[in-house]
Formats: C-alpha cells, sequence, structure tokens
C-alpha cells in the first residue's frame, strides 16, 4: 500500500462523530466496515485494527448491535459518538426534543493479544481458527507464527472462557470509578457458543457479575445475545 493511500482513510474522524439516527446505526457500520473490507489496500489495516477501525471495531459495532435492539425504544432518538478519550464515555443517545435519554460506555470483553495474533493469522493465511488459540513466539514484526490447525474445543471451556472474560471487562470497568450517570455496553465474543444452552448457560451468569453502572448491555457480536442488566 503507498503512503499516500495510508495517509487517507476511506473514513474520516467528522464521518464518525456525524449524529446518526439510531434505527440507522447498524446498517451505517456495517457501510463503514465495508469500505476497508471490500478494498485489499485496506483488508489487512482493518483486520489489524490501524488509525480510525479500531474505533469501528472496538466501540461501533457494539454500539450497531447496541441500537438494533433498542430501535423501538428510540424510534426518533440519535446516536452521537465521541472519538477520542477527552471524556469518560464514548456515546449518547439523544431524543429528537434533543433531551439526552442515556450515556454510554463501550468496552470488548475478549483478549486483546490472541486478537492481535488472530489478525496477523488472516492476513498470512487468509484464515484463524475459531475454536482454539494460535501458538506464537516472539513480539510483532519478528514474531514467528506458523499455519494454524484448525482444532475443536470443548464446549464447557468455550463458555468459561466466555463468561471469564464478561465479568474481567465489567469489573475492570467498574474499579474505575470515573463513570457517572453512565451505562455500560459489554461486546463480547459468541462466535463459539453454537446452541441455545450455550447462550443460556452464559446469560444466566450475568446476573451473579457485580457492576457500579445502573445498567449494563450484554451484546454478543454475532448478534445473537442481547441481555440486560440493571442494578
Amino acid at each position: 500500500m503507498s503512503q499516500r493511500v495510508r495517509t487517507v482513510e476511506p473514513v474520516s474522524v467528522e464521518q464518525l462523530i456525524k449524529p446518526v439516527l439510531v434505527r440507522n446505526v447498524d446498517s451505517w457500520v456495517t457501510k463503514l466496515c465495508k469500505r476497508y473490507t471490500t478494498d485489499p489496500n485496506w483488508k489487512t489495516y482493518f483486520w489489524e485494527k490501524r488509525g480510525l477501525t479500531k474505533d469501528i471495531q472496538d466501540e461501533l459495532i457494539p454500539l450497531g448491535l447496541f441500537c438494533r435492539q433498542m430501535t423501538r425504544q428510540y424510534l426518533d432518538a440519535s446516536l452521537h459518538y465521541f472519538h477520542g478519550s477527552n471524556q469518560s464515555f464514548d456515546a449518547k443517545i439523544v431524543l429528537a426534543s434533543g433531551k439526552e435519554a442515556e450515556t454510554l460506555e463501550v468496552t470488548l470483553a475478549c483478549d486483546g493479544y490472541q486478537e492481535a495474533i488472530v489478525a496477523e493469522s488472516l492476513a498470512l493465511y487468509g484464515y484463524a481458527p475459531l475454536y482454539s488459540n494460535i501458538p506464537h513466539s516472539g513480539s510483532r514484526g519478528a514474531r514467528q507464527l506458523p499455519k494454524p490447525e484448525l482444532v475443536s474445543l470443548d464446549a464447557d471451556v468455550m463458555i468459561k472462557e466466555c463468561i471469564n472474560q464478561v465479568r474481567s471487562a465489567v469489573e475492570q470497568k467498574s474499579r474505575s470509578g470515573k463513570y457517572v450517570n453512565t451505562n455500560l455496553v459489554v461486546a463480547f465474543d459468541d462466535f463459539r457458543l453454537l446452541s441455545t444452552e450455550h447462550f443460556e448457560q452464559v446469560t444466566n451468569k450475568f446476573g451473579a457479575i457485580e457492576s457500579s453502572f445502573p445498567v449494563v448491555y450484554y451484546v454478543g457480536l454475532t448478534g445473537r445475545i442481547f441481555h440486560i442488566q440493571q442494578a
């Protein structure tokens, strides 16, 4: 990819922070993703979460899934996304009247390091295993990453990992103490959960997670799970 192409991303900050109707957010985020994923020059950039693609994947995709579920409640409301770290939240839901309905903080319940390894595997080999971690050695740039094997993983292990990652994400945000009148959106990897029984085993544990937030929205990244926990 040329330096010129890298300098100007397909998406700008101005586009990300423009208010979008809640009912349109999910499709809008999908279009943002496609600006990268359908262009061979930007696909790897997207997988590696560089530039604004980190905002899109870590915050706007979860917000899009949240908005999909909340459309009826917020039919004429808009999502206002806030880029950067100048505030202790990521987005606001604003009603047509101008009144703020909710302030939202977004977090990902995942293994960030393994996520980076997956991105490298996708770039190198075009695929990554869904049910197992990828063995590796060395730091980024000099990392030795063998072609991953496609193996299966015990369902109980997947469910336990999912619950532990979600609990850790909520507890870490709760400990910070900087969120006031803010609700938490927790996005988690439910790709490995293959049945309704798996869904129920995971969501049944969410109620036992201690949180300092008035409301926690648990959002599965496949769009199949949406669970609300109120204080």
